[in-house]
C-alpha cells in the first residue's frame, strides 16, 4: 500500500506539506507598520518562527490562505474592517477554520474580550505584550495546531489505505449469483475500528454477527470488545459498553473478551472474561440489557460449548485452576450463576415447590480424569488472594503459595514471580512452564503480584505499563511484596529471590539495578537494551506502542525524555550486585538472544556472580520435555545456592 500523503478532496494536486515539517509561522494582521515592526523584532530572532506581516486587513484572508500561519496575531480596531468580523471570517473559511487566533489589541474591556471568544480567538493579549510572553503563547498554540495536521495527514493516509484493503477484500469474493439452485451473496460491513477484529460468528439463525475488537490501532493489549452486528438493520453495536445486570444496575463492565460462543436460541452469547485472577463465564443477552456473571466454579474456562441436557442449560468446557491441570467439565449454567441465590424445586404436589437455597460456590461434572490419579499422590498447597495498596492508592492484588507440609512456626525463603505480557496475570491457572505449584515444591514460599500492566482489572490498570516500564509497575511490585512481608510472619525476608521472563526478564533487569534487597535473581528472555531489542524483534508495533515511538524519534533529547533510555536495565549497570541466572534461547525472535549476551557480558566484566543456560533450540518459550526438566533444575539450583536453602529432590 502507498505510505505517500493523501491530499483531501478538493485539494491542488501537488502533495501537502508533511505536517511534522511545518515551522511555527505567524501571521501579524494590523493597521499600524510601527506594530508590525515592533511585533517582528520579537519574533524574527527566535529558531524555528516565521513572521509575517498584513497591514491591509483587506487581504487578510487572502494573506492567510498563501503563507498557511500556524498563528494568527489579530488586531482589533482597524479602519474600515470590525476586527471582530474579522475574527468570525476566520472561522468561516475552510482554510483558516482551525487556525490558532490571538487578539493583539489594546481594548481591555471584559466584555470585548468575551465577545472576542465567542467569535472564535483562541487567546487574547493586551498589546504589546512581553517577548518571553509572546513567543510562549505563539510556539504553545502553533504546537497544538501542527499537531491537528499531523492527525488530519495521518487519517487521510490511512482512510485510503483502508480504502484500497476494502477493495482488495471484495475482489477475492465471488460474483453475486442466484439461479434458482444456489445463491451467493455478501455485503462488505466497515468495522467501526482502526483497531483488530477477531473471531467472527454468526448467531445460529444467521441474524447477527458477533466478534471480539479492539479499538486502538497499533496496541496488542486494548480492550477485546464483544461487538454485535444485526444484519437486517445494519448496525453495529458494543454490546457490553452500557451493559446492565437483570437488577438494570449498570454492569460498568471493563475487561477484556477472551472468548465467546452463541447459545441455540440466538439472543444469548456465553463468553469468558479474566478478572482478578480468575477466569469466569458471564452470559449476556443480545441487547445489552441483562449481564449474569457465572462465577462460582473457581479457576479459569476455556474452550466453551453450551446446550440442552434434560432441559437443563449446560456448557462444556475445559477448566484449570493452579493446583490442577486441564480437564474437560460440564458445568449448569443456573448453578454457576451469581445472581441466582433460590431455586424452586417442584415435587408431586405442583401447588407447594420448595426453596432450595442455592451454595456460594460450585464444583462442574469432570467428563476426563487424566490426572487424578498423580495428583492423589501430591500435596499441592491451596493459592491464597491478597490485597494491597499501591503508592499512589491504586488497590492490586496479589497471591501467595505456601510450600507442601507447611509449618507455621518456621521460617521460609521466597520465590517471587513477575510476570510477562507487560499485559498479563498471575492467577488460578497451571501451567506447564513458571508452574507456581512446582516453585513452591522444594520448600518455598512463591509470591506474585499483578502490577500495573495486569490484565483482569480494567483497561486503566492494563494502561498504566505504556510508556512507564520501569516505574510503576516496578513500585507496585516492591509496595506488594512489603505487604506480603509484613502480613505473613513465616516469610523468610532474608533470603528472597526475584524471577521472571520475557517482560518479567525484563523486569527482573530494572530490579538488577533498582534494589538490593534480593538474594539472586534469574532473567529469563529478557530486555537488556530497549535500543537494540527494537531493532531485533519480530514486533516492531509493540516496541512503537509501548515505548511512545521510534528510538530516532528521541535522539538529541536528554535520556530523562526518552523512554529507550529512561527504562533501560542496561543505564543502570553500575548498581549490578545480586547474582544473576540468565536464560535465552538462540530462536526467540521477539527478544532476540542478543539481549541476553549483553547482561551476560555485562555482569561478567562487573565481576558480579552470574551463569547463562543457553538454549540453541528454544525460542521465547522452552517447549521441549528435557529442556524443561534441565530449565527447572539449572532455576532451582541457583536459588538454593544464593539463598541458603537445604532444597529437597526437585
Amino acid at each position: 500500500m502507498s505510505h505517500e500523503p493523501v491530499p483531501a478532496a478538493g485539494a491542488a494536486d501537488a502533495p501537502p506539506v508533511q505536517a511534522s515539517k511545518r515551522p511555527v509561522t505567524v501571521l501579524l494582521v494590523d493597521d499600524q507598520p510601527i506594530v508590525g515592526a515592533a511585533v517582528g523584532r520579537m519574533l524574527r530572532p527566535e529558531p524555528g518562527i516565521v513572521f509575517h506581516f498584513c497591514s491591509d486587513p483587506a487581504r487578510a484572508i487572502e494573506t492567510a490562505e498563501a503563507v498557511e500561519p500556524t498563528v494568527i496575531l489579530q488586531d482589533l480596531v482597524m479602519p474600515g474592517v470590525d476586527g471582530l468580523a474579522l475574527v468570525s471570517r476566520y472561522r468561516e473559511t475552510e482554510s483558516t477554520r482551525d487556525v490558532p487566533i490571538v487578539v493583539l489589541s489594546t481594548r481591555e474591556e471584559p466584555e470585548t474580550k468575551a465577545e472576542a471568544f465567542a467569535r472564535g480567538a483562541n487567546d487574547y493579549i493586551v498589546k504589546l505584550p512581553d517577548r518571553l510572553e509572546l513567543v510562549a503563547r505563539v510556539r504553545y498554540h502553533s504546537k497544538g495546531y501542527i499537531a491537528l495536521l499531523e492527525r488530519n495527514v495521518a487519517t487521510r493516509q490511512l482512510m485510503a489505505e483502508l480504502k484500497e484493503a476494502a477493495q482488495y477484500v471484495k475482489s477475492l469474493l465471488p460474483s453475486p449469483l442466484d439461479d434458482g439452485r444456489v445463491r451467493i451473496d455478501w455485503r462488505f460491513v466497515t468495522s467501526t475500528s482502526l483497531g483488530g477484529d477477531f473471531s467472527p460468528a454468526y448467531s445460529p439463525d444467521g441474524k447477527y454477527l458477533a466478534w471480539r475488537s479492539e479499538e486502538r490501532p497499533g496496541y496488542e493489549a486494548d480492550k477485546f470488545r464483544l461487538m454485535l452486528y444485526d444484519r437486517k438493520a445494519k448496525t453495529i453495536k458494543d454490546l457490553l459498553k452500557d451493559a446492565k445486570l437483570s437488577s438494570r444496575a449498570p454492569a460498568n463492565f471493563d475487561n477484556w473478551v477472551d472468548e465467546f460462543t452463541w447459545i441455540d436460541d440466538s439472543k444469548h452469547i456465553l463468553f469468558v472474561s479474566g478478572e482478578k485472577g480468575e477466569a469466569p463465564l458471564y452470559e449476556t443477552n443480545i441487547t445489552g440489557d441483562d449481564l449474569d456473571r457465572l462465577g462460582k466454579a473457581a479457576g479459569e474456562w476455556g474452550d466453551i460449548r453450551p446446550f440442552l441436557k434434560n432441559g437443563m442449560e449446560v456448557v462444556a468446557g475445559t477448566l484449570v485452576r493452579v493446583d490442577r491441570p486441564t480437564e474437560f467439565v460440564l458445568g449448569d449454567l443456573v448453578q454457576m450463576d451469581e445472581g441466582v441465590h433460590v431455586i424452586h424445586v417442584f415435587s408431586s404436589d405442583l401447588n407447594k415447590p420448595s426453596e432450595d437455597i442455592m451454595p456460594k460456590s460450585y464444583s462442574p461434572q469432570p467428563v476426563t480424569h487424566l490426572n487424578d490419579a498423580l495428583l492423589a499422590q501430591l500435596d499441592l498447597p491451596a493459592m491464597e488472594s491478597f490485597w494491597f495498596t499501591a503508592a499512589d492508592k491504586t488497590k492490586l492484588q496479589g497471591f501467595i503459595i505456601r510450600p507442601p507440609a507447611f509449618d507455621p512456626a518456621k521460617k521460609y525463603p521466597v520465590k517471587f514471580l513477575m510476570h510477562g505480557g507487560p499485559q498479563g496475570a498471575w492467577g488460578d491457572s497451571w501451567s506447564y512452564r513458571w508452574n507456581a505449584e512446582l516453585f513452591a515444591a522444594n520448600g518455598y514460599v512463591v509470591i506474585m503480584i499483578n502490577p500495573r500492566g495486569s490484565t483482569g482489572y480494567g483497561q486503566t490498570i492494563v494502561d498504566g505499563v505504556n510508556g512507564d516500564w520501569g516505574g510503576k509497575p516496578f513500585t507496585d511490585l516492591m509496595t506488594g511484596l512489603d505487604y506480603a512481608e509484613q502480613h505473613y510472619a513465616f516469610i523468610d525476608k532474608n533470603r528472597e529471590c526475584a524471577l521472571g521472563a520475557s517482560y518479567g526478564g525484563y523486569m527482573a533487569n530494572w530490579v538488577l539495578g533498582h534494589t538490593n534487597r534480593f538474594k539472586c535473581i534469574v532473567s529469563h528472555d529478557g530486555m537488556f537494551n530497549p535500543e537494540s531489542a527494537f531493532g531485533t524483534t519480530e514486533e516492531d508495533w509493540f516496541n512503537e506502542w509501548e515505548f511512545k515511538g521510534h528510538p530516532w524519534d528521541y535522539y538529541g533529547k536528554p535520556d530523562s525524555e526518552n523512554p529507550y533510555r529512561k527504562w533501560a536495565p542496561m543505564m543502570s549497570a553500575k548498581n549490578f550486585k545480586t547474582p544473576t541466572l540468565v536464560v535465552h534461547g538462540q530462536l526467540d525472535y521477539r527478544l532476540d538472544v542478543s539481549e541476553g549476551f549483553q547482561l551476560f557480558d555485562t555482569l561478567q566484566l562487573l565481576k558480579v556472580p552470574s551463569k547463562m543456560l543457553y538454549f540453541p533450540d528454544e525460542g521465547h518459550w522452552v517447549l521441549k520435555p528435557q529442556n524443561s526438566q534441565l530449565w527447572y533444575k539449572t532455576v532451582n539450583d541457583w536459588v538454593d545456592q544464593w539463598t541458603g536453602s537445604a532444597a529437597s529432590s526437585h
